[in-house]
C-alpha cells in the first residue's frame, strides 16, 4: 500500500508514477525525480503500472549505488598507492588491503557486489598502475 499511495499521483483523470531520486545518487542518475504517465484512469490499472516502475527505479537506484561504491574503492586505491606501490608483486597482500578496507568502510556491506568481485577490481587497478609506474622507470628521464 505504501508504494501505491506514494508514488501515484492524478493529474486531471490520468493517474501518473511520481518517485523522488535519493539525495545520494541524484548525481548518478542524473535526476531529481521520475514522472511518467501511466496512461490510465482506472485505479486498478494504474496500480499494476506503477508497482513495476517501482520495481525498475528500484533497480536504477541499486545500480547507481553499486557503481559509487566501486567508485569509491577506486579513489581509495588512487590515494594510498604510495602504500600499495610496495605490494606489487604480492597478491596476499593486495587481497589483504581491500579485505581490510571493504570491511571497515560499511557503505559495502548489503552490497550486491561480492568482496572477491570488488577486491579484483581493485587488485587490478593497483597492478595497472604498478607496471605504468615500472614502464616509467624503465623507460628513465625523458
Amino acid at each position: 500500500m505504501y508504494i501505491l499511495t506514494t508514488y501515484i499521483k492524478k493529474r486531471g483523470d490520468i493517474y501518473w508514477f511520481q518517485r523522488a531520486v535519493p539525495k545520494d545518487v541524484k548525481p548518478t542518475i542524473g535526476r531529481v525525480n521520475w514522472a511518467k504517465s501511466l496512461k490510465t484512469s482506472d485505479i486498478q490499472t494504474a496500480k499494476i503500472r506503477v508497482r513495476e516502475l517501482a520495481v525498475e527505479t528500484d533497480q536504477q537506484i541499486k545500480r547507481a549505488r553499486d557503481a559509487e561504491k566501486v567508485e569509491e574503492l577506486n579513489r581509495f586505491a588512487h590515494r594510498h598507492m604510495a602504500d600499495l606501490v610496495s605490494n606489487c608483486g604480492s597478491l596476499p597482500a593486495l587481497s589483504q588491503i581491500c579485505t581490510t578496507f571493504v570491511t571497515r568502510n560499511r557503505f559495502f556491506c548489503g552490497s550486491a557486489l561480492p568482496l572477491r568481485q570488488i577486491c579484483t577490481t581493485f587488485e587490478t587497478r593497483v597492478r595497472i598502475f604498478c607496471l605504468q609506474q615500472q614502464r616509467r622507470a624503465d623507460a628513465g628521464p625523458a
